[in-house]
């Protein structure tokens, strides 16, 4: 746990540095972005765009714009899968916590923190979610899910300290909705981006990918050197 806490810390200042550094491209793929987001509908189309520009440029490569415009148009039908889900979700979380928040019972206050505590838990299901969906091979939204939910329970100091400063940083945007301006949506894709990247890493999904498709690959070349 210990390992996790202080490996999560780390993690959000690599993110921050790389995503400095690229910070003008950053501002412009985010204006896109915001100008996409005013449409409503393509909102979750405009962050896939985010996630795709900050992918290439967690692997040193910097697209900015033109890997947005690409994210947007490969992963459109992903988002408008994920956004409908997600509006129904939002739906039902707000209209649960105003329906008991408006009742006299004893029991309602409880109800009214339990759904604030759900709405918490699948908003971090969401950040590892995107996460997933780009850095796994099979571009399943419901995979991604599947993954999200299982990092949580498999890393939770993890996920709590990743979890607060990106909810922090998004309640701060929402807000003031400067931040929205300067980039603050990719730095959080960014690093949901490394946090997926280092849970791959540490759970050595990755290793053993490659072992089997390198596996594969001798099995073939043996069936060729048999004929």
């Amino acid at each position: 746990m210990k390992k996790d806490f202080i490996t999560a810390f780390k993690l959000i200042g690599t993110t921050f540095s790389i995503w400095w550094n690229d910070w003008v491209n950053q501002v412009l793929a985010n204006l896109a972005a915001l100008l996409c987001s005013m449409t409503i509908i393509l909102a979750p189309a405009a962050l896939l765009g985010i996630f795709q520009e900050t992918q290439d440029l967690s692997s040193g490569v910097r697209t900015g714009i033109a890997g947005f415009w690409q994210g947007f148009k490969r992963y459109f039908w992903h988002s408008l899968l994920w956004g409908s889900i997600n509006l129904l979700v939002i739906a039902i979380v707000v209209g649960n916590i105003w329906f008991y928040s408006s009742i006299q019972s004893v029991w309602a206050p409880l109800l009214v923190v339990l759904f604030i505590i759900l709405a918490l838990f699948w908003f971090m299901v969401q950040f590892y979610t995107l996460g997933y969906l780009f850095e796994q091979e099979e571009k399943s939204v419901f995979l991604a899910w599947r993954n999200g939910f299982l990092t949580i329970l498999a890393a939770p100091v993890f996920t709590l300290v990743l979890g607060f400063f990106a909810l922090l940083i998004s309640v701060i945007s929402l807000g003031l909705v400067l931040p929205l301006i300067v980039g603050t949506p990719s730095l959080i894709a960014l690093l949901s981006l490394l946090a997926v990247q280092n849970r791959l890493e540490v759970y050595q999904v990755r290793q053993r990918e490659e072992t089997k498709n390198n596996d594969m690959n001798f099995s073939t070349e043996e069936k060729k050197l048999q004929k």
